[in-house]
């Protein structure tokens, strides 16, 4: 993805954070969720010194300051396929995603690991 399409994409305030961390970053993608939606944001994948990482930037129309590091891959992974599977996870004490095997029915866990699986394989 051309760093020119993000940064066309969102507003002063993205291009101004754009600017700041991503200028020599490798985009990969942009991603939209049912939350990004509700608050007319989008996020982007890019190329870390660890692996894939994830950001969220405002629209181009909005007035916000809504940017944000928000997580590697497998984390807003668990996030999109939260949502894709309409479950809702659980937090461990440390702030990271319970690995919901362990407490959602089988037919919930299989669907969300599907959504799961999806987003991790697209950015492999």
């Amino acid at each position: 993805m051309e760093f020119i399409e993000v940064y066309n994409k969102t507003n002063n305030h993205g291009k101004k954070f754009l600017d700041t961390w991503f200028k020599n970053s490798e985009i990969l993608g942009i991603e939209i969720t049912k939350s990004n939606k509700l608050r007319r944001e989008f996020t982007i994948v890019y190329k870390a010194v660890a692996g894939f990482a994830t950001a969220i930037l405002p629209l181009s129309t909005e007035n916000c300051d809504s940017c944000c590091f928000f997580g590697d891959i497998e984390h807003f992974s668990m996030i999109f396929a939260e949502e894709k599977a309409n479950v809702k996870l659980k937090l461990r004490n440390n702030g990271r995603l319970l690995w919901p095997v362990w407490y959602l029915k089988k037919e919930d866990f299989l669907r969300w690991e599907k959504y799961y699986n999806e987003m991790v394989k697209k950015y492999s």
